[in-house]
């Protein structure tokens, strides 16, 4: 199940954090579970057949598909670093809501109040995704020792318009952003600190 481990936000830009950890399995929306093969394989193998355009495509379906997504718009191609011999992905977009009823005008999609067809405005926010994939051990069994596959989850959001003012603390957060056990963890920290 998806835990969030991590909500944080800045209300005066309007920008939040999350970290999300989401068990990989087969869903209703990927039966055969293609995309999860896909993601395993790009972030776990040493010389992946994935490309990052598939794990792209695999990883902002999902946004562009919410409820209340009035329009979605990738920014540019995705980037992939190694660090610690972990692959990691960022990619980055803009989502903007609706938060009322959708509909087509003679001008193009509208956003309105439902009961009164009264027109709402719409939000664009601006999204920074870093995602990685790692295993963990879910215990040892007769066949052997059992894995799960985890995504990891960071969306960094504000408002397109406040996204210049912040973007240098943007690039910190995902260039200082690992996963590890807790000695690879201290032993980034450290490099980091020392670096900086």
């Amino acid at each position: 199940r998806t835990k969030e481990l991590l909500l944080a936000g800045n209300p005066e830009q309007g920008a939040e954090v999350k970290v999300l950890r989401i068990p990989l399995t087969v869903t209703p929306q990927d039966p055969q579970g293609l995309g999860t093969a896909a993601l395993v394989d790009y972030f776990l193998s040493a010389d992946p057949r994935a490309t990052q355009d598939m794990v792209q495509n695999v990883l902002s379906k999902s946004w562009s598909k919410l409820p209340a997504t009035f329009a979605f718009a990738l920014s540019g191609n995705g980037t992939t670093k190694v660090k610690s011999g972990q692959r990691y992905f960022k990619y980055e977009f803009d989502l903007t809501r609706c938060e009322g009823a959708q509909v087509q005008g003679v001008k193009g999609k509208i956003c309105q109040r439902s009961d009164n067809g009264e027109v709402l405005p719409t939000r664009v926010v601006h999204h920074a995704v870093l995602n990685t994939v790692t295993k963990e051990q879910l215990g040892a069994r007769l066949q052997g020792i059992m894995y799960q596959e985890i995504l990891w989850l960071v969306d960094i959001s504000a408002p397109a318009a406040k996204w210049p003012e912040i973007s240098k603390q943007i690039g910190v957060l995902v260039d200082t952003f690992a996963v590890g056990t807790a000695k690879q963890l201290e032993a980034r920290r450290n490099a980091t600190s020392t670096t900086a």
